[in-house]
């Protein structure tokens, strides 16, 4: 019984992974050879049991023939012919029209087996699925899987589905995500904006009522203008990082053929103009491989060194330390300086647009490090945070470059 149960669950697993013209076939051919041998059996048994009815007159010769009455009636001959008993006759014609219409009723009985076992079998799980997963994606909810194990078509076009489900799942992840950023960028901008804009509105009180009291000197008047100017060039610098950021994700990479030496010569001229206006001393270190060529985007290089250079300016005490690094096809930038360090807090969130503590200062908006691991992400890198273990901060922006 094993080795039979076995067997039979082998021709199950075949046939539930069998394509479907395949499987149709197999339970035909199951079909029409059971009805063959069930009316093959069938008719043995009408015969077998007719033969029996018969044998006590099977010692004369029996014909079939017509009473007086029209009926059909068995005779046999001693002296004459005599209809046998009409018991015994109509039994062996019910046993005969048994045995000859058995195959129209296995025929059909078969068709309508065939046709349950295959749609329960084949058709109806995978469908069920299917509208089961159409009507849960209809109500956006994409949690539900769709996989089949079945091999056929309808099971490839379950797996299909579930693809596409999952693909959309993650897609509408990241519409979300989009939103959810747009939705903090458009805080940040309102926040960011209240305050000078509630400046400017109290400057324009205070010319309101100096004006109505006559009080308003040719200084005092200069010096409110002034002062409104400043608040206007804030609101200007904020608008324009405001649209650096949105056009980050337009922005296309133009690589070029170039070498380690060219990228730190284009580095060496923004240090050299910070070492001549800043107090703080700029150091750039030589790399080491600098005749390697590779394919990058000097421009994009640049604007991430500016952006961590103007963050570590902003905490350094007394130096910052820049270095390139190169290997297996990936270009290191570090900045580090002697500042402070991250704070814990600085390490999770830091790389998020208008994360900062002097968003009041109207000097730094806490985009630097977001615009810079945006543009590093571009040219296939990433942006990561870390402190150094003599003190101060640790930047480090990676790219991808192609080894000529």
């Amino acid at each position: 019984m094993d080795w039979i149960d076995e067997k039979l669950e082998k021709l199950k697993r075949w046939i539930s992974h069998a394509d479907l013209k395949k499987a149709l076939i197999l339970y035909i051919g199951i079909a029409v050879v059971s009805a063959a041998l069930a009316t093959v059996l069938t008719a043995q048994i009408c015969n077998s049991w007719a033969r029996v009815l018969l044998t006590p007159y099977s010692e004369t010769e029996l014909i079939r023939g017509i009473d007086q009455e029209g009926h059909l009636v068995f005779f046999h001959q001693e002296k004459a012919y005599q209809a046998l008993p009409r018991s015994v006759t109509v039994a062996v014609i019910f046993l005969e029209a048994v045995g000859d219409g058995s195959v129209v009723v296995y025929a059909l009985a078969a068709v309508i087996i065939v046709a349950r076992l295959y749609y329960k079998n084949k058709l109806n799980p995978p469908i069920r699925l299917l509208l089961k997963e159409a009507e849960k994606i209809g109500n956006n909810i994409l949690d539900y899987p769709c996989h089949s194990e079945n091999g056929d078509e309808l099971g490839k076009v379950c797996n299909a589905v579930d693809t596409m489900r999952k693909q959309l799942a993650c897609h509408q992840g990241k519409i979300w995500e989009d939103m959810e950023e747009q939705r903090r960028l458009n805080a940040a901008f309102a926040h960011d904006m209240r305050t000078p804009l509630t400046v400017l509105h109290g400057y324009v009180d205070m010319l309101s009522i100096y004006q109505e009291k006559g009080q308003l000197s040719p200084e005092k008047f200069q010096e409110i203008l002034d002062m409104m100017d400043g608040q206007i060039f804030r609101l200007e610098e904020f608008a324009n990082t405001m649209k650096e950021l949105h056009g980050l994700k337009e922005r296309e990479l133009q690589k070029k053929d170039t070498t380690l030496q060219e990228v730190a010569a284009c580095l060496k001229e923004t240090v050299d103009i910070l070492n001549h206006t800043q107090n703080i001393s700029l150091v750039l270190e030589e790399p080491q491989n600098k005749d390697q060529r590779i394919m990058a985007d000097i421009s994009v290089m640049i604007e991430v060194a500016d952006n961590l250079i103007s963050n570590a300016l902003r905490y350094a005490v007394s130096g910052i330390g820049i270095s390139l690094e190169y290997e297996n096809g990936i270009l290191s930038l570090y900045v580090k300086d002697d500042g402070r360090g991250f704070t814990g807090e600085e390490l999770k969130m830091a790389l998020r647009p208008y994360y900062g503590e002097e968003k009041d200062s109207g000097i730094h908006f806490g985009i630097g490090l977001s615009i810079a691991n945006t543009l590093c992400e571009k040219h296939g890198g990433s942006l990561s945070l870390s402190n150094s273990i003599e003190g101060g901060a640790i930047v480090c922006g990676t790219f991808q470059c192609e080894i000529l």
